[in-house]
């Protein structure tokens, strides 16, 4: 298996090799979730991974207790027994992956959970990031001192049956005789990452004790969901980007029922509307646990009027299309903008470019664009820039639902890797497809209206 192979060649391989899932029982739990997230991670091809769990216990301890004192000597950051305790009252739990929006003050907010925990009453909620990505963030706790206060701390006895559990598990996986010794040496890290979560959220869970957990990621964290479960604490998952047929982690094939209320999802999701209610019902596992919740994302950008002048400057009067690029896609957006520039200046075409790059990418990648003509880089907010272009182009993410809603066209672009996710989304109605070569101008006649209440509904939590 490669992570290099489309979602559906990964998943034909994988569900063809695979016919018995209980191979992957473990204590009241199935670990087929964490042997996808091997494989499709390939944690070996980042380079020298070590299986410490797997090795005698004594050791593992032993080894803890020299990370503990090296640790103890840098100073790390920890959270007091009152720091933590001071939030063992409140109601909920949300664990935010840390990404902001920026107000017109440059103030961030929690994209994820502003809106929602504006709406369930903020004082109840204990909001944990997973990664502070803004200076500025707020939030109560930090899973980074987190992690310093109960990663390394000395097995207790529920920690030692779990990793004995896992040995079972992961010996029964090598007998199969089904993977190869790479593919063993990733379903071992992974299963190691997920005890590492348990561990410091089981920690976390015997001084806070909410009633319900919000996340955005059902999946890479089983650990984090076997804790609150064995807490008996409701895990809701609220939908984060694109869902699609093809991916890995969602709309699992019918083959794995009889397993999938154990393999670790959360008790609910909320979606955004109905077209992703409907694509996940094509899976097995959330059968009658989606609910609507409609568009709760970060959407106050009022009092970027001096953005909005600033490029109608660029515009010059042409009308603009907007380029929004993608984690580890550089290269492809790069080379579309600069043929795309090339051909609407050879053409004198009335138009020019903005890019917006992902929040997460280095902007030093997209140097080059600086120093185009007719290209300008803009890093605002995109409900602000969606409402200065006339067209959108980028290759399968979701701001191709985030245009609809804003009234803009969207423009898939061709992708070999890429191509299962690409064929769905033009599919169901949001974006047309587009060559490598081809220029989304020349397409302006075929469109055609696109009903975004469809893929986003308006936010009711009163209804959920």
């Amino acid at each position: 298996m490669s992570k290099n192979q489309s979602f559906t060649d990964f998943k034909a391989y994988f569900y063809s090799k695979v016919t018995d899932f209980n191979l992957f029982d473990c204590a009241e739990f199935n670990a087929l979730k964490m042997v996808l997230d091997g494989l499709r991670v390939d944690y070996a091809s980042r380079g020298t991974i070590e299986l410490h769990i797997f090795g005698p216990l004594w050791k593992y301890d032993f080894l803890n207790f020299l990370k503990r004192v090296k640790a103890k000597t840098k100073n790390q950051k920890q959270y007091s027994i009152a720091q933590i305790e001071q939030f063992k009252s409140k109601k909920y739990l949300v664990i935010d992956d840390g990404r902001v929006a920026l107000d017109a003050k440059g103030m961030p907010h929690s994209y994820y959970f502003t809106t929602l925990m504006q709406s369930i009453n903020r004082a109840d909620c204990l909001h944990i990031t997973e990664k502070k990505r803004h200076e500025n963030s707020i939030y109560d706790l930090n899973w980074e001192e987190l992690t310093n206060q109960f990663l390394l701390a000395p097995s207790n006895a529920d920690e030692k049956q779990l990793i004995n559990d896992l040995k079972i598990t992961y010996n029964n996986i090598k007998k199969s005789n089904l993977f190869s010794q790479k593919e063993l040496l990733n379903i071992g890290f992974s299963l190691q990452n997920f005890f590492y979560k348990y561990k410091i959220w089981a920690r976390l869970l015997t001084m806070v004790n909410p009633q319900k957990m919000f996340c955005i990621l059902h999946y890479h964290t089983e650990g984090r969901t076997l804790a609150f479960r064995r807490k008996g604490i409701e895990v809701i998952e609220l939908q984060h980007g694109l869902i699609a047929t093809t991916d890995v982690f969602y709309v699992f094939p019918a083959q794995t029922k009889s397993i999938i209320n154990k393999a670790l999802f959360a008790d609910q999701i909320w979606v955004y509307g109905n077209y992703w209610k409907n694509v996940l019902e094509k899976g097995v596992e959330y059968i009658n646990k989606i609910k609507v919740a409609g568009y709760y994302l970060y959407d106050n950008f009022t009092g970027y009027e001096h953005i909005e002048k600033e490029i109608d400057t660029f515009a010059e009067g042409k009308k603009l299309i907007i380029i929004t690029t993608q984690t580890t896609l550089h290269k492809a957006f790069i080379d579309y903008t600069l043929w795309l520039a090339n051909n609407i200046a050879s053409r004198n075409l009335p138009y020019k470019i903005l890019v917006k790059t992902h929040p997460l990418e280095k902007q030093e990648h997209y140097a080059i664009l600086n120093h185009t003509a007719g290209v300008k880089i803009m890093n605002q907010p995109l409900p602000v820039l969606f409402k200065k272009v006339q067209l959108h182009v980028t290759i399968y993410s979701t701001t191709l639902f985030d245009g609809a809603r804003a009234g803009v066209p969207g423009f898939a672009l061709y992708n070999e890797q890429y191509k299962d996710y690409i064929n769905e989304i033009v599919q169901s109605g949001v974006a047309y497809p587009l060559a490598q070569h081809e220029n989304p101008i020349d397409l302006i006649d075929n469109l055609k209206a696109v009903d975004a209440s469809y893929y986003y509904s308006d936010f009711k939590i009163q209804d959920l």
